[in-house]
């Protein structure tokens, strides 16, 4: 019997639904923050990573080894990512398929103010590998953040890029390819990713697919505002809802007729 992760689905899309062949356990949302937050009604808010707690001064850019994980100190960042979100970001292979994930890479943050940027960043250090988002809280079932494409052949560094979302096992969920995205100079594209109930989203893999350029990739790839949302609540299923919206009503008719 085929598994509820690849039944149909529902992606929605700058704010239209649309019905897509082969979707999974899990909804996009583009540039879409009222669908989102209409989504996650009810939900918690864990926390969100901005990458604010960077000690590099402005103007500046730093790689340092992979992976950055939550409360670790590592490069220009002596807490690590916040705890409060349970996310560690890597670098990973080409695309973010595999099964289990390569070894992470370096990592690149840029400060404030470097080539335009309004905020301290994190991406990719290398071309041709793809931006890893890992979740560690149990019920992580909405994510929602910035995407980071430079795109070095493109005007003004904006690109595509693919999204590959995984549950705690790492299980694909959900894919779709060439969104656009703004670049690391205005970083104004939302992304929201909301899983359906009983799934709990253990990974989201960016991987930008912008211009070749002599055969080669020059995208780099990240993330900012990255903002996780857990428990979601549990929705009364409409038969039920109706029995004891029965039983109630039979109380109350056998109160009527003992009064009688």
């Amino acid at each position: 019997m085929e598994s509820l992760k690849h039944r149909l689905s529902t992606a929605v899309l700058l704010g239209t639904t649309l019905t897509l062949g082969n979707v999974y356990a899990a909804t996009l949302f583009v540039d879409d923050a009222g669908g989102f937050n209409t989504a996650i009604s009810g939900s918690t808010f864990a926390g969100t990573e901005d990458w604010e707690s960077s000690t590099l001064t402005p103007n500046n850019l730093s790689t340092f080894s992979g992976p950055l994980a939550p409360g670790v100190s590592n490069g220009p960042f002596p807490t690590g990512t916040n705890v409060a979100t349970g996310l560690t970001v890597q670098e990973n292979s080409n695309a973010g398929m595999p099964a289990t994930t390569t070894a992470p890479g370096n990592l690149v943050t840029a400060s404030a103010g470097l080539s335009g940027t309004p905020t301290d960043q994190v991406s990719t250090q290398t071309t041709a590998v793809s931006f890893d988002m890992l979740f560690g809280l149990t019920n992580t079932f909405a994510v929602k953040f910035n995407p980071l494409v430079f795109d070095q052949a493109a005007t003004a560094g904006a690109g595509l890029f693919n999204i590959r979302v995984f549950d705690k096992s790492n299980a694909l969920i959900f894919s779709q390819d060439s969104i656009n995205a703004a670049a690391f100079t205005n970083p104004t594209t939302l992304i929201g990713v909301v899983a359906m109930p009983g799934e709990d989203i253990g990974r989201i893999n960016l991987f930008g697919t912008g211009n070749i350029v002599g055969g080669g990739k020059v995208d780099f790839t990240g993330a900012d505002n990255i903002s996780v949302y857990t428990v979601q609540p549990v929705p009364v299923p409409a038969a039920v809802w109706l029995f004891g919206s029965a039983l109630f009503g039979l109380a109350g008719f056998r109160r009527q007729t003992r009064s009688s």
